[in-house]
C-alpha cells in the first residue's frame, strides 16, 4: 500500500469494526483497485488454543451483525446465512478426520462420525419391516433401493475424496507376495483381522438367525421382529461403536510414524 492511499482513504476503523474489510471497501469506492502479491508475507499472530479462536469467531460475528443489520431483508437473510454455517462443518467432516493435525479424541471423533452405520441400520430394518408388513416383502426391497438411488448422487456431489499426496518418482511397486510378510511383522494388523473377524461373525449371525428364532420359536410378528431388532442395533450398535471410540483413545497410543507396529 502506498501512502498516499493511505492518507487518502483514511485509517482504520477500530477492533469494533471488522476494520480491513471497511478500509477496503472503502477504497474500492474511491476508485482504488485491490490486487494479489504473491510474493506478500503477512505476519499475523496465531490463536493457542480454541478459547481465543472462538472469542476472535465471536467478535468477527458481532462485526457481521452490526453490518447485516443496515441491508434490506437482513432478518431472513442472516437465519439462511447461520443455518449455512451451522452445517458447512458435514461437508468437511471427512476431511477433518482425516487430517494429521486432529489429536486426543480422534477416535472418538471417527466413531461419532461412523455411528451413522448402526443408526441406518436400526432405521432400516424398522421401516423395512413395516413396508413388508403393511404391503409386501419386495416393496421393501424396492424402496431401499430406490432410497440409494437418490442419495447416492446427494453422496458423490456433497462428500469428496481427499487429495492424494503426490508420487514420488523413484517410488517402486511393491510385490504382492513381500505385502503379508511385511503385514505379519505388526501386532495391529493380526488384532484388527481377529477383531473384524469377530464383528462379521456376530453381525452376520445376529442378522441372519436372530429374527427367525423370534418368529418360530417366541410367536413375534413381522413389525414386533422389526422393533426389537432395530432397537438392538440402535442401542447396542451406536454403545459398541462409540465405547470403541472412547477405548481406543484411552488404550491406543498417539498417531506418529510407526505408532502400534
Amino acid at each position: 500500500m502506498r501512502a498516499d492511499v493511505f492518507r487518502a482513504v483514511g485509517e482504520f476503523g477500530g477492533i469494533d469494526i471488522a476494520e480491513d474489510t471497511e478500509w477496503g471497501k472503502r477504497a474500492s469506492r474511491l476508485g482504488y483497485c485491490i490486487r494479489y502479491e504473491p510474493d506478500m508475507v503477512v505476519y499475523h499472530p496465531a490463536r493457542k488454543n480454541f478459547a481465543e479462536l472462538t472469542a476472535k469467531w465471536d467478535r468477527h460475528i458481532a462485526h457481521d451483525f452490526v453490518q447485516a443489520r443496515s441491508e434490506p431483508l437482513w432478518w431472513p437473510r442472516w437465519v439462511a446465512r447461520s443455518v449455512a454455517i451451522a452445517l458447512s462443518p458435514a461437508a468437511e467432516f471427512r476431511r477433518i478426520l482425516a487430517s494429521d493435525r486432529l489429536t486426543g479424541a480422534r477416535a472418538r471423533a471417527l466413531a461419532i462420525y461412523s455411528l451413522g452405520i448402526p443408526i441406518g441400520l436400526a432405521g432400516g430394518v424398522l421401516l423395512g419391516a413395516y413396508i413388508a408388513a403393511l404391503v409386501e416383502w419386495r416393496a421393501a426391497f424396492i424402496t431401499m433401493g430406490i432410497a440409494g438411488i437418490v442419495l447416492a448422487p446427494i453422496f458423490i456431489a456433497v462428500v469428496r475424496d481427499l487429495p492424494r499426496p503426490p508420487k514420488p518418482a523413484e517410488t517402486q511397486p511393491v510385490p504382492l507376495g513381500a505385502v503379508f510378510p511385511m503385514l505379519a511383522r505388526k501386532p495391529s494388523f493380526w488384532l484388527m483381522a481377529f477383531a473384524a473377524g469377530c464383528s462379521s461373525l456376530t453381525g452376520y449371525g445376529l442378522a441372519l438367525w436372530t429374527p427367525a428364532v423370534l418368529m418360530r420359536s417366541f410367536g413375534f410378528d413381522l413389525i414386533t421382529t422389526g422393533q426389537f431388532m432395530g432397537s438392538l442395533l440402535l442401542v447396542g450398535g451406536t454403545a459398541g461403536v462409540f465405547a470403541g471410540g472412547w477405548l481406543a483413545d484411552r488404550l491406543g497410543c498417539p498417531p506418529r510414524p510407526g505408532c502400534c507396529s
